[in-house]
């Protein structure tokens, strides 16, 4: 075992985090605020690898990450499913024994929603969006909820960027249902799961210290 390794296994131990099991119902959501004053880059394996080790009771130099052709990452032979999304200022993983896709989005980041809806959104969900109340709130709704949909599928932006998940559609996607909520750090998240009637977990802000192991290694 690397030294690295030995440190993840003892800091997720020595982590004040009460154990909780992933139910068939329950997605964990885990999340890390990043001080608006560090520039962020890191990599993703060594932490998922660390957060993957808490459910499945594997020393995390045991499991290995790999990715899809789509760029969707998975354990091999095991059950858990988990995804990633972040902004300059939040991450959140969530995990779950389900199928699930997440997207995240800060409402204070500037974009060209109106360029960006025309182009991208189906005709239904462009529709939504100029005649909403509030153009950038539903843009954003309409977003996350593409990209989680997406991501939940391990497909791919280019093939299914098109589909409509408008106000009126989103609701009768087969198999698949949508959580949008607010977040920390006044953002805006959807998670994408098969799981009709999903609990959400808020469950642990994750430490700088194991935070680190994606940033140093």
């Amino acid at each position: 075992m690397q030294a690295s390794d030995r440190s993840a296994s003892n800091l997720l131990q020595g982590m004040d985090i009460p154990f909780q099991s992933l139910s068939p119902t329950d997605i964990h959501m885990w999340y890390k605020i990043l001080p608006s004053s560090k520039s962020f880059r890191f990599k993703s394996t060594p932490l998922l690898q660390v957060l993957c080790s808490h459910y499945l009771n594997i020393k995390p130099h045991l499991l290995s990450i790999f990715r899809t052709q789509n760029g969707k990452p998975f354990v091999p032979d095991h059950s858990i499913e988990f995804n990633l999304s972040h902004t300059s200022q939040l991450v959140i993983i969530v995990f779950s024994l389900s199928s699930v896709g997440v997207d995240l989005e800060c409402r204070n980041r500037r974009m060209r929603h109106a360029s960006i809806a025309k182009r991208f959104f189906h005709p239904n969900e462009y529709n939504d969006y100029v005649h909403s109340e509030s153009p950038q709130e539903t843009f954003l709704e309409i977003w996350t909820r593409k990209e989680s949909w997406i991501k939940a599928q391990g497909s791919t932006i280019s093939r299914d960027l098109d589909c409509d998940l408008s106000s009126q559609s989103f609701s009768q996607i087969p198999d698949y249902f949508f959580h949008t909520f607010n977040t920390h750090q006044n953002h805006i998240c959807t998670i994408c799961t098969p799981i009709k009637q999903a609990t959400i977990v808020d469950y642990s802000e994750i430490p700088d210290s194991l935070f680190n192991i994606g940033m140093n290694r």
